[in-house]
């Protein structure tokens, strides 16, 4: 099972694109998976998600990515839609505070 499961939307390296980060997030002691179909659709990879008991999606859309450098975390426990951009670089992080690591210095 996975805490976080990583999902991507683009051309061409969308599957890089999410595995790359989920490796990032396990090197930093996440529980991360993501899809292993390079054709998935995002629907298909959210219902693998909640499948594999993830609490949180991270959506990384190719276009938004390089734009901002942000992906957007999806809540999947709540019973309202509740999603936040969160910077690559920090995803990590953003999790360990969400798990009460505090992430604090």
């Amino acid at each position: 099972a996975a805490d976080v499961w990583v999902c991507s939307v683009g051309k061409g390296g969308a599957l890089r694109l999410r595995w790359g980060i989920a490796a990032e997030l396990r090197a930093a002691g996440v529980r991360a998976g993501a899809c292993a179909s390079d054709d998935a659709g995002l629907a298909e990879q959210m219902d693998e998600a909640r499948r594999n008991g993830a609490m949180y999606a991270v959506v990384a859309k190719d276009r938004t990515l390089a734009a901002t450098g942000a992906v957007r975390v999806r809540d999947l426990a709540a019973t309202v839609r509740t999603e936040t951009d969160v910077a690559r670089a920090a995803l990590a992080k953003y999790f360990a505070f969400l798990s009460g690591g505090g992430g604090g210095g």
